[in-house]
């Protein structure tokens, strides 16, 4: 028997006091706020681009989609000035979005994510497990700096909310890190401290199975994300608070499975 959505609701509330969940914010979570918001802000910038992919497409076991080397570096430093590279090499395929999500968003591979896409796929796109950069920091960083990269390649805010909803509800996820790879850009200020972020943020989930993993249908994710996008239309939240509304409905989303596991 399939318990109803608002009965898992009633779950997850059940240990808060009244009025607890409205105190309750992106502070408490401890959800970084800092973005790269277009060209307001001038610490994020990509460097070496445009990017330059090779004409040699390359096939991946498994995979439809058709990949192409990149010909040269290109880094990217966010508004924490953490550098990201993806090293001359990194296969992308220019999109970077789960293909389930496609029949709702379309296959973005406009040139205006393409930069973004790179970037975030020597982090944990397909065959890039063998780079130093691939997987060399928590799946929330990585996916945050996506939407970073994208707004500063000129994505519109709500476009790139929409891609970074994707890539959070579908996209890879991992456990560990590594800290080898999070570097300080030459350009931050000489008092400025590096942070490896996933100390910072202990409410940020330390699972890295994929939702599809833990027992969530595509359907559901798909339902989810459509609900996402109305929400992200309506009420235009920040990216921080977007994060905020997507930890909150990953919780109700693996509830559900578990109560239905428990039926």
């Amino acid at each position: 028997m399939r318990i109803p959505l608002f009965a898992v609701l009633l779950t997850l509330s059940a240990c808060s006091q009244p009025g607890s969940e409205a105190s309750r914010s992106t502070t408490d979570l401890n959800i970084p706020t800092s973005s790269c918001e277009a060209a307001k802000n001038s610490v994020c910038a990509f460097f070496n681009a445009p990017l330059i992919l090779l004409t040699n497409p390359i096939k991946l076991f498994l995979r439809k989609e058709v990949f192409y080397p990149t010909a040269k570096d290109l880094k990217f430093v966010d508004s924490t000035h953490q550098e990201w590279i993806a090293p001359k090499g990194t296969l992308t395929d220019g999109a970077s979005i789960p293909r389930m999500f496609i029949p709702i968003i379309g296959a973005p591979t406009s040139r205006e994510f393409i930069n973004a896409a790179a970037i975030h796929d020597a982090y944990c796109g397909a065959g890039n497990n063998k780079l130093p950069q691939y997987h060399a920091d928590t799946w929330q960083n990585v996916h945050r700096m996506f939407y970073d990269a994208l707004r500063v390649g000129g994505t519109s805010a709500k476009k790139a909310k929409v891609m970074y909803a994707a890539v959070y509800l579908g996209g890879p996820r991992w456990n560990g890190k590594t800290t080898t790879q999070v570097t300080k850009s030459r350009n931050a200020p000489a008092n400025f401290q590096m942070s490896t972020k996933s100390s910072l943020y202990p409410q940020r989930s330390r699972n890295g199975k994929s939702l599809t993993s833990q027992g969530v249908s595509i359907s559901q994710l798909r339902n989810e994300l459509q609900n996402t996008i109305d929400f992200i239309q309506t009420e235009n939240p920040s990216i921080a608070e977007l994060e905020y509304h997507l930890i909150k409905r990953e919780a109700v989303l693996v509830r559900q499975v578990e109560l239905d596991d428990e039926d």
